[in-house]
């Protein structure tokens, strides 16, 4: 079962880098995969707070930078825990945006 869910997300992946890739989606890949780092939408947290609650904001800040690091640790363990290998490792002929991340 294990083997047919990566055949299909190597196929679903190839799909997508082979056919629908051009600059537009490189930099669109490029824009979500960073959303998903919490530095990157710190900034958006803290104009929103100075914006809307200033009253909360300190403490909303700091429950934001705790939930933004211990996101960071469960992350990393689990991708030590799995220890999928990166796309680019396992294909030679993919098109790619930005910098290889290891």
């Amino acid at each position: 079962m294990l083997d047919y869910i990566i055949s299909i997300d190597q196929s679903i992946f190839l799909f997508i880098n082979q056919h629908l890739w051009n600059s537009y989606m490189g930099f669109a890949m490029f824009i979500l995969t960073h959303l998903g780092n919490g530095y990157f939408l710190l900034p958006f947290v803290i104009a929103g707070l100075l914006i809307f609650d200033r009253k909360n904001a300190l403490l909303i800040l700091v429950i934001s930078l705790i939930t933004i690091f211990l996101g960071g640790i469960i992350v990393h363990i689990l991708k030590e825990f799995i220890q999928r290998p990166r796309p680019l490792s396992q294909f030679m002929d993919i098109n790619m945006c930005g910098q290889r991340l290891y």
